[in-house]
This record gives structure tokens, sequence and C-alpha cells, in this order.
């Protein structure tokens, strides 16, 4: 991926680039199983089909399964055909209800369904170090608890209409860190609740940067010491000067806007999701720019149920 592309804040995907999105989740999603998700054994064998979908023998531990086995769609009574239409509309930017509507299902379950599969791809998406000239700045968006609508769920007290929410940097904002280097690699996820400090971004960034590399930031003195701790050389960019030479901020800048535009396509991200959109996010950039997303070697596949979901925390971080 080269630094010089970054996604407009307007833009239409074309066929070619939905063929390959699509082709990159489903390949997350439907991984063919090569070893026993029981007993991890590789010693398996073909054990006769089951309304279409072929069954395994495990040697080892004498236990059935199938390629579905803890895949997302695991215990889905609905086609595999189905779910790639329902991922045609997420990758359309169809909203849940069009989506539910053209597919024969109901809402909830598209809720669900879309979160099963971007759950999925944060999982299996590896994230490779970045290193060079990395680019690093942070965003801060208003804590949401859209869905929390019982008092014992919700973790403060309830908003009123044209209440005025806190400017300044508060517990009441989430911290997305962000990072480009100049190969194009994106680091970009949830990172805390208020200001940020040097430890908070030694432990999100430690393995994720390179050592040796030089970190562009603007003059925020946390990325001072954060840079000593990791064994970065430091370029400290003036506000209004982000264009110095070969030093700059512009480009993470320029991604942090076109991510908080991908964001408002959704009418509203509930914090305890945010993660999950930004993976999206980052898949989205990675396919456009005619990177193909690598996916971990996962020891089992991830087994994403319904009940994990409901129960994920209000504030993830």
């Amino acid at each position: 991926m080269s630094i010089n592309y970054i996604l407009p804040q307007s833009y239409s995907l074309s066929d070619d680039i939905k063929e390959r999105l699509l082709s990159s989740i489903s390949g997350i999603i439907f991984i063919k199983n090569e070893m026993c998700p029981h007993c991890f054994s590789q010693n398996i064998i073909k054990h006769g089909k089951y309304k279409g979908k072929q069954r395994y023998l495990c040697n080892c531990c004498s236990k059935t399964f199938s390629d579905y086995t803890n895949s997302p769609i695991y215990n889905s009574k609905k086609p595999k055909e189905l779910w790639m239409d329902f991922a045609c509309c997420m990758i359309s930017r169809l909203s849940l209800r069009k989506s539910a509507k053209l597919i024969g299902i109901d809402t909830a379950t598209a809720f669900f369904w879309r979160h099963k599969i971007l759950e999925a791809v944060k999982i299996s998406m590896k994230v490779d170090p970045i290193q060079g000239v990395i680019e690093a700045d942070e965003i801060f968006l208003r804590l949401n608890f859209k869905g929390n609508h019982k008092k014992d769920i919700l973790p403060r007290p309830a908003h009123q209409t044209g209440e005025k929410c806190k400017m300044n940097i508060s517990k009441e904002k989430v911290c997305i860190a962000g990072a480009i280097d100049n190969g194009g690699s994106i680091i970009m996820d949830l990172m805390c609740l208020g200001a940020i400090s040097h430890d908070k971004l030694t432990n999100f960034y430690n393995g994720l940067v390179a050592a040796g590399s030089v970190l562009c930031t603007d003059c925020h003195m946390s990325y001072v010491k954060f840079a000593e701790n990791l064994e970065l050389k430091h370029k400290r960019i003036i506000i209004g000067d982000y264009n110095i030479k070969l030093y700059t901020i512009k480009h993470i800048k320029a991604l942090q806007n076109n991510m908080m535009q991908w964001l408002r396509n959704f009418k509203g991200v509930a914090t305890k999701y945010l993660s999950n959109y930004l993976t999206f996010y980052k898949l989205v950039q990675n396919v456009t720019s005619g990177t193909t997303p690598t996916c971990k070697s996962l020891f089992h596949k991830p087994n994403i149920r319904i009940f994990d979901i409901k129960l994920k925390p209000a504030i993830p971080v």
C-alpha cells in the first residue's frame, strides 16, 4: 500500500474492489479446517457429507466436524450463500434494515451477522509492525452507549436532549490512536479513556513499531518519553507546519478525517463496537489500495457466538 493513497472522503467502490473485498471476507470466514477443532490433531479423514457439507473424522479423539465448525456461521440455520449476500450488502454500505429486507432476515439477525463477520475479520487479520518514517496521532470521540437502554447497563446518567457535551478531553471521551508508515501500513484502534500518556502509548504500540524508526508527531509531550521507551528517533512537528521536507503528519491527519467520514455513514456507532468498524475501515483501505490483507495462522477458529457479542463491555478499554 502506498502512503500517497488515502481513501477519499466521498467515494464509491468499483465492482473490482467489491469483488476483492468479498473474496477477502470469504477467505476469513470460510477457512477450510486442516485440523481437528477439538484436539487440534491433523490426523483427520473425510467422513461423508451432511446436508451437502463435507464432514471429517479425527483419528485421535474420534470426534466429527465440518469446515463450518467454530466458524462465524457455526450453528446458523441459513445457507452460506445468504451470508455472502449479506457480506455484499455490508460492502455496498447498505443499512441494516435495507440489508435485512433485501435478503429476507430479521434486522436483529442482520446486526449480529454484521458483528460476527467483523469480529472474525478483527481476530484473523494480521497486524504487521510498522517501520521507517512513521506518522502518529490520536483522535477523541465522545463515549456512545447506543443500544444500552437499561438503567442497570448504562454506566453513567443518561444525557438529556440539548445537553452540552464537554469540549475538553475527559473520561467521557475515548482515544483512538493511529499511525501510518511510509509504506502505507496502518495501525488504528481504541487505546484509552481520556488524555494520553507515555505509558499508555508504550503499552499500545509495544511490538507494533520497529526500533530505530523515525516517529513524526505533533508537540504533545507524551510522545517524547514514548519515543525513548521504544528507541525511536522523534521529530516533533509544530502546529500548522505539517509538511516540512521529508517529515510530516499530513497523511495521518488525512487518514483520521477519512475515518471519521467512514464512521458517519453508520449513523452513530456504540463505543463497544467501535473497534470492529475500525477493522472494517482498515480492510477497505488495504483492499482499495491493492494490498491483499494477510491472515494470522490461527491455531483454531474463533467460535464467535451471539451471546459473546451481547455481553461485550460498554467501555472496552
